[in-house]
């Protein structure tokens, strides 16, 4: 199956164009204060301390800045200079000439750092960062403690933010966890994240939580029991403000703040939440973030994150952008853009309380870009689709030849409408969609957010979790045997599967011969639409095949906005990415009703896609199947409520019927009633009406119905159906199609035949056909035992029960074998082989017997079969009948008059149904008027 190329390699073809045009551009030095984990200092085998990559930071914390060129040119030589910093203060650069520097801080104030690089293109002008270098001071105002602005505190003046983060588990979690409320594992190690200022380097002297209890000699609670914290509260009041996570664990110090803007910091990075949130082996929420798309940083990101608000990018590809968009305030003094990365506090709130799970932002319905379809449900997936939407207006856009170019479609990236079943180009007729945006409470959280295998299983850290990922190539991006997909979620519905591959469609909707899994489904439709969609990956190429202007014939703009519908549908799916699994019944009809306007024209009816002959059968019936209409829905406005199958009528001397001037009045004769009318059709033939069915949303309908000849050995026999659909005043019908079919039931095979010897014949009889398709009887001989019927000529074809061999010779043993033929030239099984040995004069004179007699059974033990000799001496009514141990009558072989001779037949081991019967002890009973025997035989397996 052709995979097609989806947005991650268009991004890539962008990201290499705007790589190679920025080698034009003038050189501008770029300076990142960066921030390093306790995870990411421990994987680069370093032992300096953690940062939170803020620009306020506590005396005597390491600053780590690394340089760059902002539009990723290639650095030839870096030059560091720390230009300015406090009167006495001795603090220095650890290098100068090298990508990354850093400095220690080693008093209260600013410092300026200047970086000049030189690449290709030339030497840049200076660019510089100040750092603010402060001490922790406390929140103030928390659990009665006192608040004091003039020392830098921030209760008071942010009272809003405050008191909202009162109500997270931020707020709380030192003291719940001294108090043993939290984990029966906390230990002192823990309090480096869940303190302010916590830092044990030799220089970080900071007043943070670790110095103020080195200054009043507070050691952790031996104990972890309820108590401890008021104990800390009312006995060491100064630790205690510095207890919790509170402003300054993410922005910084507050000593130097007062008031003044620049002298506290404000940051979307994840390193000022990775420095808690990324240590393995329990807090990996920023290990998994960085294996996502969203924690993808690169020169082209930034470059749009950073564009004007007006321009529509920044409301998604900015943090800020987004953050203003979905969490708007008055006055909003927040950056309008930048944040390339979409980080932890882009969706999440740190002040937000706990109305909202898990502090996201907002759980606001989402509007989708037709102005009229409002998503209302799916949770904290909302969060996602307030920018994983398609931004367009599908009906209006379509019609605007001014927007067809390479970028034309949705935006990607859309999975909001196509979960929603909404915003495509539907044709004008209602599609039904998959349950998940019901079933699946958080939408897309639920799924891409399940957990990540576990640690040292495949995937783990690289699908689910903040991931969001669904696949991992398992480190061999070339072999997708072994992908790890991420269907946890999934299973809770669709059973123990271990791939979408899976999930397996309902039908055989690409029409390729074999019902595949959704997924292929999908991805054969859009293999199937690109091939018939002309080239567009170029301006020439969409201009000449897709563009259309007020000079073109009407028919030939109505041809090409056909192709914009079609083409803009393609995308819709492709850049949904999930091939099914956000909306498989969205996607198939959309793909569906494309190709069909680009093949048949009419989106509203399905296709057949069988006429196959029912197997089994004594013929004159076919198996149809037809994929359902698009109006066979309840969400269809006018839905179908019927289908009618149709019969054409290909024999003119059978061309009568009802009159009927037009194939509409045809179609709306097609209700239940009328099934088996025959209609003649002014210039459109002669039609049966075959069948009939309710629609009832199926995927897939079928029914059986009659043919008028079948197809055999002297030629075929084809027979033209056609589908019709009924709702009120509008009708659709199928293209249509043809079949055949055969009568492949074999008849029975002839059933006890006898042998009898007759003066110098032999004569065999048998029972009547019992198959009302029955033609004739043939007759095999052979004077080899156990010989092979199959490809003889037979000896004699018949249609009596009874035939007398003349042409034999006496002391000879034949073997007799029968088969029955029908009309369709099946033939039937042969029956079980009879011998018959013809005497001589001197063994059985004149032939006929003298006295009655019957002989045992041979062979005796027997398996499959056995023969039984009897004699007659004169004209008699014979009965033999087979009989259970029990005395039941099991098979009744004979019962019929037969002439004096000497009779062989043959027991096949069943019984009168046909049946195989068991292993076990059998009798056989001859009688006659004048003469009655019995003997017993054993059936072996």
């Amino acid at each position: 199956m052709k995979r097609l190329l989806g947005l991650n390699s268009i991004i890539s073809v962008v990201v290499m164009l705007v790589f190679a045009a920025s080698s034009a551009w003038a050189q501008t030095a770029k300076i990142k204060i960066e921030g390093y984990s306790p995870q990411e200092i421990h994987d680069l085998g370093w032992t300096s301390p953690r940062s939170t990559g803020l620009s306020v930071v506590g005396v005597g914390q390491v600053v780590y800045l690394v340089g760059s060129d902002s539009a990723g040119a290639a650095v030839t030589s870096y030059a560091w200079t720390l230009t300015a910093r406090p009167t006495g203060s001795t603090a220095a650069l650890d290098s100068t000439n090298k990508k990354q520097t850093t400095f220690k801080p080693d008093m209260v104030g600013k410092f300026t750092v200047q970086l000049v690089i030189t690449t290709a293109g030339g030497t840049s002008a200076p660019r510089a960062v100040t750092i603010t270098s402060a001490k922790f001071v406390g929140v103030g105002g928390m659990d009665g403690l006192p608040s004091n602005p003039a020392e830098g505190q921030c209760s008071l003046c942010h009272f809003a933010n405050f008191n909202a983060w009162t109500k997270t588990g931020h707020s709380t979690i030192f003291k719940n966890a001294i108090d043993g409320l939290a984990s029966d594992h906390y230990a002192e190690p823990c309090i480096e994240c869940h303190t302010v200022g916590f830092d044990s380097s030799p220089t970080a002297v900071n007043d943070g939580f670790d110095d103020v209890a080195r200054e009043t000699g507070w050691t952790f609670p031996a104990v972890l029991q309820p108590g401890n914290y008021a104990n800390l509260l009312a006995t060491n009041p100064k630790l205690a403000a510095r207890a919790n996570v509170q402003c300054e664990s993410c922005h910084g110090p507050g000593s130097e703040h007062k008031g003044v803007k620049n002298g506290i910091a404000m940051t979307l990075d994840e390193a000022s939440c990775g420095v808690c949130h990324e240590e393995e082996p329990y807090h990996r929420i920023s290990s998994q973030w960085k294996n996502s798309v969203h924690g993808i940083f690169s020169p082209t990101f930034e470059s749009v994150a950073n564009r004007p608000v007006s321009s529509g990018c920044a409301k998604c590809h900015s943090g800020w952008g987004f953050i203003r968009r979905i969490d708007p305030k008055t006055p909003d003094t927040r950056p309008v853009n930048g944040a390339s990365q979409i980080s932890c506090a882009v969706c999440h709130d740190p002040h937000r309380s706990e109305q909202l799970p898990n502090m996201v932002r907002s759980l606001d319905n989402v509007q989708l870009g037709d102005t009229l379809t409002v998503v209302n449900y799916g949770g904290m997936g909302k969060v996602c689709m307030q920018c994983h939407i398609s931004r367009r207006d599908a009906a209006d856009y379509v019609q605007n030849p001014s927007n067809l170019s390479t970028h034309f479609g949705p935006h990607y990236s859309n999975q909001a409408d196509m979960v929603d079943g909404s915003n495509a180009v539907e044709y004008g007729v209602p599609i039904g969609s998959s349950g998940h945006k019901y079933a699946v409470v958080d939408a897309c959280v639920t799924c891409h957010m399940s957990e990540t295998p576990a640690a040292g299983q495949p995937g783990h850290d690289k699908i689910g979790g903040h991931t969001w990922s669904m696949r991992d190539d398992n480190g061999t991006p070339d072999d997708p045997s072994d992908d790890i997909e991420n269907v946890t979620a999934c299973q809770t519905c669709h059973g123990p599967i271990k791939s979408f591959n899976d999930i397996m469609a309902k039908a055989d909707y690409d029409e390729d011969g074999t019902i595949e899994s959704t997924r292929h489904e999908i991805e054969g439709l859009l293999h199937h639409l690109d091939e018939l969609l002309p080239p567009r990956a170029t301006t020439a190429q969409v201009n000449a095949n897709y563009k259309w202007d007020a000079s073109m014939t009407p028919q030939e703009i109505a041809r090409r906005q056909t192709l914009a519908k079609a083409w803009y549908n393609f995308l819709f799916v492709e850049e949904d990415r999930s091939f099914g699994a956000h909306n498989a019944g969205y996607s198939i009809a959309l793909l569906r009703r494309s190709i069909a306007t680009l093949t048949t024209g009419d989106i509203g009816a399905g296709t057949i896609s069988m006429i196959k002959d029912v197997p089994e059968d004594q013929g004159k019936q076919v198996r149809v199947m037809w994929s359902k209409f698009a109006a066979d829905s309840p969400a269809a406005t006018n839905a179908v409520t019927s289908y009618s199958i149709w019969r054409r009528v290909d024999d003119a001397a059978n061309s009568t019927g009802i009159q009927l001037s037009s194939k509409a009045d045809l179609i709306a004769a097609g209700v239940q009633g009328n099934v088996g009318k025959r209609y003649v059709v002014n210039q459109a033939g002669t039609w049966d009406f075959v069948g009939w069915l309710p629609a009832s949303g199926y995927e897939v309908y079928s029914t059986v119905v009659p043919t008028v000849y079948d197809s055999t050995a002297d030629g075929m026999h084809w027979s033209v159906f056609f589908i019709s659909g009924q709702s009120r005043g509008v009708v659709y019908e199928t293209a249509p199609d043809s079949g055949y079919s055969v009568d492949n039931l074999a008849p029975f095979a002839p059933s006890n035949v006898v042998g009898s010897q007759v003066v110098n014949t032999v004569a065999l009889q048998w029972d009547e056909p019992v198959d009302a398709d029955f033609k004739y009887f043939a007759i095999y001989r052979s004077t080899t035992a156990g010989f092979d019927p199959a490809g003889m000529t037979p000896l004699a074809t018949l249609i009596d029960n009874n035939y007398v061999d003349t042409d034999i010779v006496r002391g000879t043993t034949y073997y007799y074998r029968l088969s029955a033929y029908d009309f369709a030239g099946n033939q039937s099984q042969f029956s079980a082989e009879l011998p018959v040995a013809v005497t001589t004069v001197g063994e059985r004179s004149s032939g006929v017997p003298t006295e009655f007699a019957m002989q045992q059974n041979y062979p005796n033990p027997f398996n499959p079969e056995t023969t039984i000799n009897y004699q007659l001496p004169s004209p008699d009514h014979v009965r033999l009948v087979i009989f259970s141990a029990l005395g039941q009558e099991v098979r009744r072989l004979i019962d019929r008059s037969q002439p004096a001779a000497y009779h062989t037949v043959v027991w096949d081991g069943r019984d009168e149904a046909g049946n195989q019967l068991p292993s076990g002890i059998y009798f056989y009973r001859l009688e006659t008027s004048k003469f009655t025997a019995m003997k017993k035989m054993v059936l072996t397996k």
